[in-house]
């Protein structure tokens, strides 16, 4: 239930003025966001709700897909996803794509050198007319050089959008829906939101400002550029906590994800859809979640 109507208002991280030097720093945090474990108000990282939630809903067919992270800033919840699904269920093991309109290439390849499994796009990937599976497959790079493309080929693409899709217009999310359920290579869809249209959601936003400030030193001590820009000159702080409230106040319920889907015009035969919503806070934090499986 939304407490405000859906306004898609301007997001600071979202303005081609502002530096990549500051942009990728936002992103870093927010990826730190989606993996951070903050006792007792947090039983489970976000991120891992998330994997809990595609082994729960996909169960064994994950081993059949190539995950396809479409706007992946420094890489969101997908290395942690692979670690669980690899840690969490034998036989689970998936491969991850990494790809952005705008490629984060050195977070990228760091993630990538970790795992076997966690591949990026060193190139643009625009998520409303992607290349086909085949094409990503040849494309997908990873820090030791070496990628099985033909195994990649041969495995269908469930494509993903962490903290995404609300960045997109009416326009732009209906384009992206339709490509993803028009297109024959692509097998599923996983939308995952960690706010909500709430006066709730927005006071959790307003907090994480604070709780950089509590957690830089321990996870940005080899980047005294970001230490600068976390306290000496806030403005990584102030950007999380302004672009979270414009993002709490651009989300889409389930409701009006499946009415962006009927107004693209998209045919839906052979989709199946699914929604729901977990707890990552105690106090006010809801992971919401909407899957699409082709049957």
């Amino acid at each position: 239930m939304s407490t405000f109507p859906r306004y898609h208002l301007v997001e600071i991280n979202d303005q081609p003025w502002l530096p990549d030097w500051i942009r990728e720093r936002v992103q870093e945090c927010l990826t730190l966001l989606w993996t951070l474990n903050l006792a007792p108000l947090q039983e489970h990282s976000p991120a891992s709700l998330v994997a809990g939630t595609l082994a729960q809903v996909l169960g064994v067919r994950c081993r059949d897909y190539t995950f396809v992270d479409f706007c992946a800033g420094a890489g969101g919840p997908t290395p942690f996803i692979e670690k669980e699904f690899k840690r969490g269920a034998k036989g689970l093991a998936a491969k991850f794509v990494l790809t952005d309109i705008e490629p984060h290439l050195s977070a990228w390849r760091g993630h990538s050198s970790s795992s076997p499994h966690i591949l990026y796009i060193a190139t643009p990937v625009d998520a409303t007319e992607p290349p086909s599976s085949t094409t990503l497959a040849n494309m997908a790079c990873h820090s030791s050089g070496k990628v099985d493309h033909d195994s990649l080929q041969r495995q269908k693409t469930f494509r993903l959008f962490f903290l995404a899709l609300h960045h997109l217009d009416q326009a732009i999310a209906q384009k992206v829906l339709r490509n993803a359920l028009s297109s024959p290579d692509c097998a599923g869809i996983g939308i995952f939101e960690l706010q909500g249209r709430t006066l709730g959601e927005i006071s959790m936003v307003c907090m994480l400002g604070p709780v950089l400030w509590v957690v830089a030193p321990w996870y940005f001590w080899r980047d005294p550029l970001m230490l600068f820009l976390v306290y000496i000159l806030p403005v990584v702080p102030f950007i999380v906590v302004v672009d979270g409230i414009v993002s709490c106040l651009r989300t889409r319920t389930a409701e009006e994800i499946l009415g962006l889907i009927e107004e693209s015009g998209a045919s839906c035969e052979g989709w199946e859809f699914k929604h729901g919503s977990r707890t990552h806070n105690k106090l006010v934090g809801e992971m919401h979640w909407f899957i699409a499986l082709r049957s």
